[in-house]
């Protein structure tokens, strides 16, 4: 699959654990439930991809393209999601018998991730790395174990929604201002080898 143009393909619950699908073309993909654990989606176009449900663990996410994807219910945790772009994708809780299940981010690593406006509502964020990640205007508010992630230079700004009880410079955030934090970012956060 690597490289390959699939906009639209319909891979609902397909079994794609390991797959190489670097660079692929997967925009309106449907990909609800599928198995896509340790495969390599490095560079891929899953804009407005239907990832509901999905199972991403390990998965190899760095430099994605996840514009306006739906991650809800997604299993994302330990997906390396450094420097992806995850602005306006869906991670908002879905309710089922009465029960609220988010978005799993648990130990995923989203160094330097674009993630301006993003709804974090009961996504567990325990471990994971957002150092350098820009969380302006995300709402955090009810963001599962936020104290628990890695914070460190994640910059926020007045429209970024923190638990009153939350305080994002304890935790080592920044402010963010008018200079462009991708290039700030992509100055001082190589893609260095993932954390072992």
């Amino acid at each position: 699959m690597k490289n390959r143009i699939l906009p639209g393909a319909d891979l609902t619950q397909a079994n794609l654990r390991n797959a190489d699908a670097g660079g692929a073309d997967l925009r309106q993909a449907d990909l609800e439930e599928a198995n896509l654990a340790g495969a390599n989606l490095r560079e891929t176009n899953l804009e407005r991809a239907v990832l509901r449900g999905a199972y991403l663990q390990l998965a190899d996410l760095r430099g994605a393209n996840l514009r306006g994807a739906d991650l809800r219910m997604a299993n994302v945790g330990t997906a390396d999601l450094r420097g992806a772009d995850l602005r306006d994708v869906d991670v908002s809780p879905f309710a089922t018998a009465g029960r609220n299940y988010g978005t799993w981010f648990a130990g995923s690593d989203l160094r330097g991730a674009d993630a301006r406006g993003v709804d974090f509502t009961g996504s567990l964020l325990s471990e994971a790395n957002l150092e350098g990640a820009d969380l302006r205007g995300a709402n955090l508010k009810y963001a599962n174990r936020l104290w628990a992630a890695r914070l460190t230079g994640a910059v926020y700004d007045a429209t970024t929604v923190f638990h009153p009880e939350f305080d994002p410079e304890e935790h080592g955030m920044v402010v963010g201002d008018t200079m462009d934090v991708g290039e700030r970012l992509r100055s001082d956060l190589t893609l260095r080898p993932r954390d072992r």
